[in-house]
């Protein structure tokens, strides 16, 4: 079976997340507080979260990607990138714990605004 699903469309930093949430009944990107139905409590959060996610995964794909090439072998471009992706997303996961704990004040409060109604993504 082939994978060229995989790679048929590109990706852009539009791609949803679409998977569990980290925080069940908290928006992913400022942690107000959401049903758990849903992962963000607005448009700007999701946005903002999905396209931090597209940079962290452009760089961590990479550096897999050349990982999986060499198999992190001592003296190839792969040597220690499992390290550095573990420190991409240490540094990913401090800063979403330092921004959450600051609650919807992360955003603007037009973000806000009515779109809990019929505007967040989940």
């Amino acid at each position: 079976m082939s994978n060229s699903h995989l790679t048929e469309r590109p990706l852009s930093a539009v791609d949803r997340f679409d998977g569990p949430s980290t925080s069940p009944g908290r928006c992913m990107w400022c942690g107000a507080a959401v049903r758990r139905s849903r992962n963000y409590c607005s448009r700007a959060c999701s946005r903002k979260f999905n396209n931090r996610l597209a940079v962290i995964g452009k760089r961590v794909t990479y550096r897999l990607l050349v990982w999986r090439i060499f198999r992190g072998r001592k003296g190839t471009p792969a040597e220690g990138l499992l390290s550095e992706v573990t420190r991409i997303l240490d540094a990913a996961l401090k800063e979403d714990t330092d921004r959450r704990s600051v609650g919807a004040s992360a955003c603007g409060p037009k973000d806000h605004k009515m779109e809990n109604h019929h505007g967040s993504h989940g």
